[in-house]
Formats: structure tokens, sequence, C-alpha cells
């Protein structure tokens, strides 16, 4: 019986989080949504008028939303695939080290998490 109760007790621990998670989200989402429909000018003080699917009009028959779009795409395709195998290399590498394999993947891992922990501030 414990054993059929663990793992839901501890799905029940990430529950709250979770739901809080989900309501955040979805709410920014549809507030993003509503807002794409809306038009804000400087004439009108920012208030925001009812402008329907204009906007995504003028989204697509803009050339440089499409550059932009295509250079962000390039460079997250770019850098997510070398980032896989630089770490893929490195970790090759480490894996590969038999004389002082223990000693170098412990000063390896090391550095990388102050590395890891001076990032985060």
């Amino acid at each position: 019986m414990q054993d059929i109760l663990k793992p839901l007790k501890s799905a029940l621990w990430f529950a709250p989080a979770v739901t809080l998670l989900l309501v955040i989200f979805c709410y920014l989402v549809l507030r993003t949504i509503l807002l794409s429909f809306l038009r804000f000018d400087l004439e009108t003080g920012f208030q925001p008028q009812f402008a329907g699917l204009v906007n995504f009009i003028r989204l697509a028959s803009d050339s440089r939303f499409f550059a932009s779009l295509k250079t962000t795409v390039l460079f997250t395709v770019a850098s997510v695939t070398l980032e896989f195998f630089l770490g893929l290399t490195a970790a090759l590498a480490v894996e590969s080290l038999h004389r002082a394999g223990r000693s170098a993947r412990t000063f390896l891992l090391t550095q990388i998490l102050h590395l890891a922990v001076l990032l985060r501030g």
C-alpha cells in the first residue's frame, strides 16, 4: 500500500507549484493574444483600440519581420547544435580519460560548478 501512495504523495508536493505556473502561463498567453488584436497609438494616449486582423496582415507583409525571423531561427539552430556537439565532445573526452579519470572528472566538474555559481550571481 505504501509503495502505491509514495509516487502520489510526491506528486502532491509539486501540485501547488505546477498549478501556479500553469495559471500564470495561461494568463500570459491569453493576454498576449488579446493584445495582438488591439492597436496602441501615441495620438490616443496609448488607449487601446480594436484593430482586428490588421496587425497580422501588416506583419505578414513586412519584409523586416521575415528577415529577423530567419536570423533568429538560424541563430537558434546554430547555437543549439554547436552547444550540443561541444558538450558531447567534452563529455566524451572526460569519459575517455583512463589514467586520472576520476580526479580529472572531479576537477573538471568542480570548475564547471564554480562557473555556474558565478554566472548565477
